[in-house]
């Protein structure tokens, strides 16, 4: 087999050549995130548009147009709405389906001045089971915002 023949995914789309995976650093996803928010557009749109609370993450697109690594990383992008009496939580109730519980604390991304530009959690979807907590499952996602109010996120859900 031939590794310098680029692989067509889409003839009208996207060539991709052998070995290219999407595997962004922090600081990438928070580029192509603000890209989105702001309407920028992009050349290769490799996040698709989803709202990921809206779906559990068994049913939420895989239709990617670039080989996906080996962790099976998806992104996707979606407004994430507040809520409580201060609109200072997000929400994240995916219907009758259960939740996406944090595991942990957000943690700041910088840029190379030192600014924060954004940041992420990592997320557990909990299975709707009659109690508060929900059934932990094995879907992990990585929530990334910008670091402005109601810019949108960008996730990374993964499937175990």
């Amino acid at each position: 087999m031939r590794t310098d023949v680029p692989i067509q995914v889409d003839p009208n789309q996207l060539i991709i050549y052998p070995g290219y995976t999407f595997c962004p650093t922090d600081e990438d996803v928070l580029h192509y995130l603000k890209q989105k928010a702001y309407g920028i557009p992009v050349l290769i749109d490799f996040i698709l548009d989803q709202n990921v609370y809206e779906v559990p993450p068994w049913q939420l697109r895989r239709d990617v147009l670039y080989p996906v690594g080996e962790d099976q990383s998806i992104y996707y992008y979606s407004l994430v709405k507040r809520s409580g009496v201060t609109y200072s939580r997000l929400k994240r109730t995916v219907g009758d389906h259960g939740h996406w519980h944090m595991n942990g604390k957000r943690t700041d991304i910088f840029d190379d001045q030192g600014n924060v530009i954004g940041y992420k959690t990592a997320l557990k979807f909990h299975q709707a089971d009659g109690s508060s907590k929900g059934l932990p499952s094995e879907w992990l996602m990585t929530e990334f915002r910008l670091n402005y109010d109601n810019d949108g996120d960008s996730c990374k859900s993964q499937g175990l």
